[in-house]
């Protein structure tokens, strides 16, 4: 049977679009699966507080019942030292006559340039209550420190869990609540480490289905100021060093042993005494002359 030539062009459209069409499927299954960018909600921001705003920063351990209060007050109602944003604008000119001995007792002290603050409009965080209270007066700038890190606490993922107690959750070993002004308050439990990573299981405002982990760096640098509260470092107490000597021991010994050599082989020089000048005597002694002696060398006259 012979296809006429309109049943030839039909057949002959057909194989290339058959064609074409098996070409543009394989292209497209040998191409690179196309990548959609995912956006990581896991890591962020574990609170959103603004610094502040807050007044108060509790910090507990559960398991001893040690604790430690900051408290955010008027710098009127606490002893405090705040450093002058320049310490070129007050320190006073040195000249030479008024320039101290450097002693001891006139050394000057390093902490001489802070200036105690009493503008009521000032807001400093102080030491209010805690286990390991001393004597001393707060570091304002380590207390505030510890609020800034809470505020800025970050999470890097969370999950949700039905057995809190897996992560040491149901009865948290620290807690740290810190207060705003307006009364909000904002509470992290914290649990046990991560065994395999530095973190730690952490739940938020009381919510224990939902778990948190948080870098131990941070949470630590909080926990360590329950035994060593943010107390102001005393000054130093100055000392006098000794000047070491030039010459080594060997040294040492050796101009000993010369200067004894020298000192046991240098002759005595014995004094002599002074000599008194003494008067001639037969210099002054002369021959008395008289009258008798005269007459008895006069030459006898004859006749």
């Amino acid at each position: 049977m012979r296809l006429d030539r309109n049943t030839i062009i039909l057949i002959v459209i057909s194989l290339v679009v058959i064609v074409g069409v098996l070409v543009i499927n394989n292209s497209q299954i040998n191409a690179p699966p196309q990548v959609t960018p995912t956006v990581d909600t896991q890591s962020g921001q574990l609170l959103t507080v603004n610094p502040a705003d807050l007044r108060q920063l509790e910090i507990r351990n559960n398991e001893t019942l040690a604790f430690l209060t900051l408290r955010r007050v008027p710098s009127t109602n606490a002893t405090v030292i705040i450093q002058p944003e320049s310490t070129a604008d007050v320190t006073p000119e040195v000249t030479p006559e008024a320039t101290p001995e450097m002693t001891p007792e006139s050394t000057p002290d390093p902490m001489a340039f802070l200036t105690p603050t009493a503008d009521p409009n000032v807001l400093v965080w102080i030491i209010s209550q805690g286990t390991n209270l001393q004597n001393r007066t707060t570091d304002t700038l380590q207390a505030e420190n510890a609020v800034l890190v809470f505020s800025a606490l970050r999470r890097t993922n969370f999950f949700t869990t039905d057995n809190p107690a897996n992560f040491g959750l149901d009865t948290p070993r620290f807690t740290i609540i810190a207060t705003a002004a307006g009364g909000e308050t904002y509470q992290v439990d914290v649990g046990l480490k991560n065994p395999t990573a530095p973190r730690y299981y952490v739940t938020l405002n009381g919510d224990k289905t939902t778990v948190y982990q948080v870098a131990q760096d941070q949470i630590d640098s909080m926990l360590n100021l329950i035994v060593t509260p943010p107390y102001s470092q005393p000054s130093p107490t100055p000392f006098l060093t000794a000047t070491p000597n030039p010459f080594s021991e060997v040294e040492q010994t050796a101009t000993a042993i010369v200067i004894q050599t020298q000192t046991a082989s240098a002759p005595t020089i014995t004094p002599l005494p002074s000599a008194t000048p003494t008067v001639d005597a037969t210099a002054e002694v002369t021959p008395e002359t008289t009258p008798e002696a005269t007459d008895a060398v006069t030459p006898e006259v004859t006749p």
